[in-house]
């Protein structure tokens, strides 16, 4: 029902239909959040040692999606480790991991081309 004050715009009963039909089903980011950090917490020595033999988020995050079924990107499980970590290193005074910044192979060349 359209009161007075309303324009008609094009659309705008779609789009409120679609926010309505949203909103009654919140996305699980948070719970999956919560799995994915209990699950770095169990890990966490583990992840520490592979991390400083030198492997990357990205295997890393595949086999969690894999093994676990936890849906996750390279860049949460970088987060919640690094937060973890820092946490580590608080309570244990040695120092956290180093934030390693990995560059693509595309701009390796263009700073050699430079």
């Amino acid at each position: 029902m359209r009161e007075k004050d309303e324009l008609h715009i094009p659309g705008a009963a779609t789009l409120k239909t679609w926010l309505i039909n949203t909103a009654s089903a919140p996305i699980r980011s948070t719970a999956n959040t919560e799995i994915l950090e209990s699950l770095i917490r169990q890990c966490y020595t583990e992840i520490r040692s592979y991390r400083l033999a030198g492997h990357g988020w990205s295997k890393l995050a595949i086999k969690i999606r894999k093994e676990c079924k936890v849906p996750c990107s390279d860049d949460a499980v970088k987060r919640i480790f690094s937060y973890i970590d820092r946490e580590w290193a608080k309570k244990t005074g040695e120092p956290a991991l180093p934030e390693v910044k990995v560059r693509s192979a595309l701009a390796k060349k263009k700073k050699e081309a430079a």
